[in-house]
């Protein structure tokens, strides 16, 4: 029943034991921070959720912006279309701020975040650029987990 509610109802917070997360990107001159959803079929994507942050904020401001973003994680999102997708990616490039994927990915820091109720995981991200095989952000093997205890 509660599922078929969900797929009525659409899109759902997520509960406390399941990952909330958002992507920050550094750039020269800002940050730029993005929520991530997930969808039904399984993998999480982005709706443009972007604030973009001047390069000297304060810890405080930054930490704060990163537990909001946190917040809007939503679950249960439907599949896109592969001209919704399109169209998702253009609206994704503009509201980071520049008109190109090249441009999106030039001099780009990227870090991604993920947050349960008992952890937070840093994990820093390899840029593969715009194109090619190796194109995207990747994760690499290296991580900071945190949990309310201890970091390691």
């Amino acid at each position: 029943m509660f599922k078929v509610l969900i797929s009525l109802f659409g899109e759902r917070k997520p509960k406390a034991s399941e990952q909330k997360r958002i992507s920050a990107t550094l750039y020269p001159d800002r940050i730029n921070i993005d929520t991530f959803h997930k969808v039904k079929a399984g993998y999480w994507t982005s709706k443009a959720d972007v604030t973009i942050l001047a390069e000297d904020i304060s810890n405080d401001e930054l930490g704060a912006i990163i537990r909001k973003h946190l917040e809007l994680t939503r679950y249960n999102l439907k599949d896109r279309t592969q001209y919704e997708f399109k169209e998702a990616t253009k609206a994704f490039v503009k509201a980071h701020g520049f008109k190109t994927m090249k441009a999106l990915y030039a001099n780009a820091k990227h870090l991604s975040v993920s947050a349960t109720d008992q952890e937070i995981k840093v994990e820093p991200n390899v840029n593969g650029g715009s194109s090619g095989e190796q194109r995207g952000f990747r994760g690499i093997d290296t991580q900071s987990t945190c949990s309310k205890w201890r970091c390691r």
